[in-house]
């Protein structure tokens, strides 16, 4: 889903769900799905509000059967967006009641906070460990099907696609596994399920998918544009988000595939971050790890190990982090991967190190700063 530009005004006197619901803001759209902020008579908080684009009702019953799979009492469930019923509007067509995410993930892509990019790993991680608990599989994560409360916290919504059957039709080519593409397997599995988790924190982190390019999904962010704008027909849109389709599935296809998979892996990550992508986005199922509990517990150990609010600063440890601060300002200028080793260091540092690592990051960053006005494109320039 994604926000057009359009406003509550756009649809007032058209969408009406009555029901002692109240529509307050509008919030995104997607195929099927139109979501608004608004509140409901009985209920203390805001909630999502959302309704189906389908008449029939078909597509409706099919996410309310889903939402009513999940048992909200295994472990985990925290970290599955609440659903709470649904029900027929006063427009006669379906709508939901969910909980109220404040954003969808594709909102703060691609984003360059490494501590925050592993509390996301391990929640997203921790809520499809509770579905698969349950022998269930998601079959659509991706971007923005993953968003963020109030608090922070990220969890999986949008769970109509959830089912315990292999059917594979909700996949979305951003996020289909290799297998399904060039082995021509339709069922979801867990093995499918933590790849698109990988690919979505692979985005989350790079702005891109593993095999799409920047301008793919602008071309398709287009069209949705052009679609809800009525310059389209759907028949027209679907036959260009075809085209831009079939290019991700011959990269995905291609003799070079795995080889340039992980060589994007190598240069966007690093360490155990980087073992962790490795592992999720095994290019063949047999060799990727199908248990998503085993990703939650290794993103939840990543996190204490970044977690250093017991460590009371010292003369160094402040000198680190003053230099830190000065890299954001534009003082210096050093590449994404250089700058997430220093922020790890901060966690693992100790008063023997101290010394040399502000000396060794200090000798670096000068180095690059020369490096940089000889070939700026080469490095990121961070301006604070």
């Amino acid at each position: 889903m994604s926000n057009h530009g359009r406003t509550i005004k756009d649809f007032q006197g058209i969408f009406d769900p009555g029901n002692n619901c109240t529509l307050k803001e509008y919030l995104n759209e997607g195929r099927w799905k139109t979501a608004f902020r608004g509140n409901v008579l009985g209920l203390s908080e805001d909630v999502a509000i959302i309704r189906v684009d389908d008449p029939s009702g078909a597509q409706a019953a099919d996410e309310a059967h889903a939402a009513y799979r999940v048992d909200l009492s295994v472990e985990y469930s925290e970290y599955l967006a609440t659903y709470h019923y649904t029900f027929r509007g006063a427009d006669k067509h379906t709508w939901f009641v969910e909980e109220l995410l404040t954003r969808t993930l594709d909102n703060i892509s691609p984003l360059m906070d490494i501590y925050r990019f592993i509390r996301i790993a391990r929640d997203l991680s921790r809520g499809l460990s509770c579905l698969h608990t349950q022998g269930l599989r998601h079959r659509d994560l991706k971007l923005d099907n993953c968003g963020l409360t109030e608090d922070g916290r990220a969890k999986i919504f949008d769970i109509g696609s959830v089912t315990s059957d292999p059917d594979f039709a909700h996949c979305s080519i951003l996020t289909c596994a290799p297998e399904t593409v060039r082995d021509s397997i339709s069922s979801a599995s867990e093995a499918t399920d933590v790849w698109a988790l990988g690919a979505t924190l692979f985005a989350l982190r790079t702005g891109v998918y593993p095999f799409a390019t920047p301008g793919d999904i602008e071309a398709r962010d287009e069209i949705t544009k052009q679609l809800k704008a009525g310059t389209v027909t759907t028949e027209e849109a679907r036959r260009a988000k075809d085209v831009i389709d079939e290019k991700i599935r011959s990269r995905i296809a291609s003799v070079d595939a795995e080889k340039i998979l992980q060589l994007g892996i190598e240069e966007r990550f690093d360490g155990e971050i980087e073992s962790l992508m490795r592992e999720m986005l095994a290019f063949r199922a047999e060799d990727r790890k199908h248990n998503a509990r085993y990703f939650a517990d290794r993103w939840s150990d990543l996190v204490s190990s970044f977690d250093h609010d017991d460590v009371v600063p010292g003369p160094k440890l402040k000198e680190v982090r003053a230099f830190l601060e000065s890299v954001m300002k534009g003082d210096f200028c050093l590449t994404e991967k250089q700058i997430d080793r220093m922020v790890y260091s901060l966690g693992k540092i100790n008063e023997k190190d101290d010394k040399e690592l502000i000396d060794r990051l200090a000798i670096e960053s000068k180095r690059k700063m020369v490096e940089v006005e000889k070939k700026k494109r080469e490095f990121y320039l961070l301006t604070g």
